[in-house]
């Protein structure tokens, strides 16, 4: 408000965002946003960190869906307290709340991204960064998206609803881009689409999912582990699946609650442990297409419309300590040998 912006009004304060950020660059300090409704159309944070007064009440609002991006560049930004706001119209590729632009040493905290023509967090190639305690709702594509070689992250204790695809996804995609690796999923709480998966890792490596709570997703499954035709994925390896608690899953699309999916080659070490199902609308656990060296172990199923354990192809599945309400339960495939390592991502949080 120092530089001009006001709040609660019709008035454009992009140009007024823009002269602080350029000042606290200058002076080294971080951009304070107080409580009020600032609108924008688009601006830049390039090392220079921004707060505000409470998520609830310092919004930015993207009053243009289509220039009303929020990007993170540079090293060591943190985005924190803040409500990003954008006028969803229609899905498209392009026009994100907030986008992680090959930034590194950054923090996303405690904010809300409410609205989205495409995903609701972005991280393109972002490196050793956090993305927590946040909520994402009512994007029109995925909530959190980590791509284009997203490297050393966490995602932890968020909450997502409503959106128009997957609540958190890692995807790297086929056409030469760099392989998103190192991911820690940890504590979030997800639910609520109509329209994608839960928590998917698709062509990517070294990815532990673990303790999140993941709601009705009314499609598809509740966690995808792939490699996908459509996006022409690289190889998969080295993801750690344990203690996460999911219920009323997969929908129409005839996905397992749990799908691991190698249609476009080869999933390497997969572990999927200590979890819970409950209500699955199809398979709770399925797997097709090429994979190798899958371990499901102590997992609690109950009540399925299908099976309990489906194993249509793969190869050196191995499966013990699950139950099917309350009973041991297996797949006549699951005939390997437990002599494979999953160490899934090397943080902690």
């Amino acid at each position: 408000m120092s530089y001009g912006a006001t709040r609660n009004d019709t008035t454009d304060d992009t140009e007024a965002i823009n002269n602080t950020i350029s000042d606290a660059k200058a002076q080294g300090v971080w951009v304070f946003v107080p409580a009020g409704t600032f609108r924008h159309k688009g601006f830049t944070l390039d090392g220079v960190s921004m707060t505000g007064a409470d998520k609830t009440t310092a919004i930015l609002f993207g009053f243009d869906a289509a220039n009303g991006t929020v990007y993170v560049k540079g090293s060591g930004v943190t985005v924190s307290n803040v409500q990003i706001k954008s006028a969803s119209t229609v899905r498209t590729s392009l026009d994100w709340p907030l986008y992680i632009d090959r930034a590194s040493n950054f923090t996303i905290d405690a904010i809300v991204v409410d609205g989205g023509n495409s995903g609701g967090i972005v991280n393109f190639g972002g490196l050793n960064g956090k993305i927590i305690n946040s909520t994402v709702r009512n994007t029109l594509a995925d909530g959190i998206h980590n791509t284009f070689g997203a490297r050393d992250i966490i995602v932890a204790n968020n909450t997502v609803r409503n959106t128009g695809d997957d609540f958190i996804a890692v995807v790297s995609y086929g056409q030469g881009d760099p392989i998103a690796r190192n991911i820690l999923i940890q504590d979030n709480d997800v639910a609520e689409n109509d329209h994608g998966r839960g928590i998917t890792a698709v062509g990517s490596s070294d990815i532990t999912i673990q303790r999140n709570k993941i709601g009705r997703t009314g499609c598809c499954a509740g966690i995808l582990v792939a490699t996908e035709p459509a996006w022409t994925s690289p190889p998969l390896s080295n993801v750690l699946i344990r203690n996460n608690t999911l219920s009323n899953n997969s929908g129409y699309t005839g996905h397992g609650t749990f799908l691991i999916s190698g249609l476009n080659g080869n999933i390497d070490r997969v572990r999927f442990e200590g979890n819970t199902i409950a209500n699955p609308v199809h398979d709770a656990v399925k797997l097709e297409g090429n994979n190798s060296n899958t371990a499901i172990i102590n997992n609690t199923i109950s009540d399925p419309e299908s099976q309990g354990i489906f194993v249509l192809e793969g190869s050196n599945v191995y499966c013990s300590g699950n139950t099917l309400n309350g009973n041991p339960v297996s797949d006549p495939k699951c005939t390997g040998v437990n002599n494979f390592t999953v160490t899934g991502s090397s943080l902690r949080y």
